[in-house]
């Protein structure tokens, strides 16, 4: 730590008596004052270019006493202007009203600067994410997501994503620089990302920046809206199974440089739907009932100082609940209920110590809980009850420099620090459960150092290289690990590009979920003297090649190898099992291998814009104690993953979007034979299995369509109306394989068995299912 200090202060010095031929500060949205991601600022007269990072900052040098600069964005407008050498320049562009979707018309020679996302790297716009019909009609990013290369989804309908041959553990969602262990609201079915509350979604699948580390598969990097510092603004939306509501601008009315906010609230419409039910519950003595209700809250505040320094401060709370009762009589009553969130909250300051070295902190808390309660009751009175928590918490701290030496070098070193507290599995009841092996909480100390340095040399290749040493300490144990990353990227043509990258990862937690048909009661337990840390290693090459106007094509190869990973025993469960400490449920050891190939045919320009996504891949897995110990197909090994996205915008008042999806289907273990159950009195069979995920379901495939209508009122306040449907043709597609069987008996004794008659079932939830969405925006 002390070498990194004295680094630093070199590179303060050093940037200080360096600045004078050096333009820098803030590219921000004209309209609402908000930093702006990625924005590219280009030296005409050199040719020289860098991007704004993630807090809208940008850093260049310049050789002539009056540069001519050029910032563009995508959906902005490209603003050109003349700098002195030297000092610091905020500059505003404005939005393209017309379609959020094109990006400014630019040159050949401008196209090769413009070229900027690393290998591995999905940084498709929030407009046209939010702009995909998906369940419910509402906008969901992550489905989003799961419709680009080497992502997909787990079951159909669910929020959970899974990249390149990981699980969903092995992403790092994070919120506002806040990590994200649960991002599922409605048991999956909506993820708990409010779209209307995100400014930019960057997904990272290989190559990835040293900054990063704790997970194998992905980062997925959420920044969220700053709040309007131009003025207030009001707007609400009623959908099919939410109503949300979006208030944002200065905290401080007719004040210069006065704080802004952004609140961002989502509430079910469930519970208003189901309370007949309910009412029906309470004035009778037999029945039953069940209620759904969740809410989530994003809350930003954003205070800018003359210096150029930012404070902020950003909060997330979420949770579910789900409550079913059943009454027997007008005495005897039972209850069910389940709730999950999470809670973040996060503190951070930037400040640009000087033109060429940026600053960025953070101190945060997060948590995630899950509980399940049950109680059986006699005239009002509580007989009985079981209660289960699960409960992870994680304080941190994280700091990280950027320094811009020169157009052609970079450095970027941090340090991030994070204290975890994992509560596995806290069961009291009166049942008779065994309550002795509940776990107790496990405190754990993770720590990261990272350095990173990109270099451009032979004025069309650009080399990334860096290395995070991370360590994590518990119950007594360190383990440590170095991760080298390695990118570089060369420029075949002006508009072609041959990328190569490769990263190693570590993970130090793991998610525990239970194989049995049943709750979905997921634990998240540290690395131990017995569970090691996963790790994972991947090669990558791509190419990407701008075909036409608005026009791209990339083809990306990979290959990955997973080792020490964990698998549950057959017939585990989680919430019930108590007789065994957790760590006894576990198959450990275990390695995997996923290779792919990544097809990405993208429109982003004119009145119809969209993709074409096609993946071919496969994802094995190895343990000694499953499948007597010879590789088998993962969980979710799809091989072949297409989807085609598109959006026609007719005129400023309709626009039409649509999805086709199709995907082979995932492996499941299935029975091969079954046998007369021993126990007495019992004629139900005994099924007997084979080889671990022996049979793959059929295929899935569907196609989403919706149109918007949008219209401003006489108040000049913004209207739309958005009616669509899911699953435009009703495909049956399989949620789960159910095995039907039946006695088979041509006696004439009833109670003579002779042998069953199974069929294997394919279970479909989700129908042709129209939506309709309603909002309003207040000018």
């Amino acid at each position: 730590m002390r070498n990194i200090i004295c680094f630093i202060i070199l590179l303060y010095a050093f940037g200080s008596n360096a600045q004078g031929n050096t333009v820098s500060g803030f590219i921000k949205d004209k309209s609402s004052g908000e930093s702006i991601i990625g924005a590219t600022v280009l030296d005409l007269n050199t040719g020289s270019s860098t991007i704004s990072n993630n807090y809208g900052f940008y850093s260049l040098n310049t050789t002539l006493t009056v540069s001519k600069l050029k910032i563009s964005s995508v959906g902005y407008k490209t603003l050109e202007v003349e700098v002195n050498q030297g000092g610091s320049q905020n500059f505003e562009l404005e939005i393209i009203e017309t379609n959020l979707n094109e990006v400014v018309v630019i040159s050949n020679d401008e196209k090769r600067t413009l070229d900027k996302i690393p290998l591995g790297v999905t940084a498709i716009p929030i407009q046209r994410l939010k702009a995909i019909p998906v369940l419910f009609g509402e906008a969901d990013i992550l489905k989003a997501l799961s419709l680009t290369p080497g992502v997909s989804i787990g079951n159909e309908g669910t929020a959970g994503i899974l990249v390149r041959g990981g699980t969903p553990d092995q992403n790092l969602m994070l919120l506002d620089e806040s990590p994200v262990y649960n991002v599922s609201h409605l048991f999956g079915l909506v993820s708990v990302f409010n779209p209307e509350a995100v400014k930019s979604v960057t997904l990272y699948k290989s190559s990835f920046p040293a900054r990063y580390g704790g997970r194998l598969s992905s980062v997925i990097d959420i920044v969220t809206r700053e709040g309007n510092s131009k003025k207030r603004n009001l707007e609400f939306g009623i959908g099919l199974i939410n109503s949300r509501l979006i208030y944002e601008g200065p905290l401080l009315k007719n004040k210069t440089n006065s704080p802004t906010f952004f609140i961002g609230a989502r509430v079910s419409n469930l519970s208003l739907i189901l309370s007949p039910n309910f009412l029906r519950y309470k004035t009778s003595d037999h029945g039953n009932y069940f209620n759904y209700s969740m809410f989530d809250l994003n809350i930003k505040l954003n205070q800018k100082f003359k210096n150029n320094s930012q404070l902020f401060w950003s909060t997330y709370v979420g949770n579910d609940f789900y409550n079913a009762k059943d009454k027997n009589g007008p005495t005897v009553e039972s209850g069910f209920n389940l709730n999950w969130g999470n809670v973040t909250s996060t503190l951070r300051y930037i400040a640009p110590l000087n033109q060429k070295l940026f600053m960025k902190s953070a101190l945060g808390y997060t948590s995630y809980k899950y509980g399940i309660f049950t109680e059986a009751l006699e005239n009002k009175e509580r007989v009985d009850f079981l209660k289960s928590v699960s409960k992870i918490e994680d304080y941190y701290a994280k700091v990280g420099f950027e320094f811009y030496a020169s157009n052609n070098l970079e450095f970027q070193l941090g340090s991030d620090l994070i204290s975890h507290s994992y509560k596995p599995i806290n069961l009291t009841t009166t049942y008779g459960f065994d309550q002795s092996n509940n776990v107790p909480s496990i405190n754990a100390l993770e720590s990261g150092t990272y350095f990173e340095s990109k270099v451009k040399f032979l004025s069309f290749a650009e080399l990334t290289a860096g290395l995070r040493y991370a360590t994590f300490g518990v119950k007594g144990l360190t383990y440590p690990s170095w991760e080298p990353r390695l990118s570089t990227a060369i420029n075949i043509s002006k508009t072609g590009s041959l990328r190569f990258g490769y990263s190693k990862m570590k993970q130090f937690i793991h998610l525990l979920s239970s194989n049995s048909v049943g709750l979905p009661n997921d634990l998240w337990v540290p690395s131990s003297d017995f569970v090691k840390p996963q790790d994972s290693e991947q090669f990558s090459v791509g190419f990407s090649q701008k075909i036409a106007k608005g026009l791209s094509f990339s083809i990306e190869a990979y290959s990955k190898s997973f080792a020490n990973l964990i698998d549950y025993k057959d017939g585990t469960n989680f919430l019930v099992d108590t007789e065994e400490f957790y760590e006894d449920k576990l198959e450990l050891g275990g390695i995997g291998k996923a290779q792919g190939v990544e097809f990405f045919l993208d429109k982003n320009e004119g009145k119809f814009t969209g993709w074409l996504a096609y993946s071919l891949a496969t994802n094995r897995r190895q343990f000694d104690n499953i499948n007597d110990g010879e590789w088998f197909a993962a969980n979710f090994d799809r091989q072949h993953n297409v989807s085609l996205v598109g959006n026609y915008k007719f005129n400023e008042r309709i626009d039409l979007s649509g999805n086709w999806i199709f995907q082979s289907g995932s492996p499941v273990s299935v029975p091969i034979a079954s046998m007369k159950n021993v126990v007495q009195g019992s004629d139900y069979p005994t099924f007997i299995y084979g080889d671990r995920n022996n049979f793959r379901t059929p295929a899935y495939h569907r196609m989403d369509l919706c149109v918007n209508f949008k219209k401003e009122t006489y108040r000049n306040n913004l209207r739309t109306w958005t009616i669509g449907v899911y699953n435009a043709y009703n495909r049956q597609n399989p949620f789960y394989l159910d095995v039907r069987w039946g006695v088979n008996n041509t006696s004439t004794d009833p109670r003579k068995v002779e042998g069953w008659n199974n069929n294997l079932v394919k279970r479909s939830v989700i129908p042709f299912l129209p939506f309709i969405n309603y909002s309003l925006k207040f000018k």
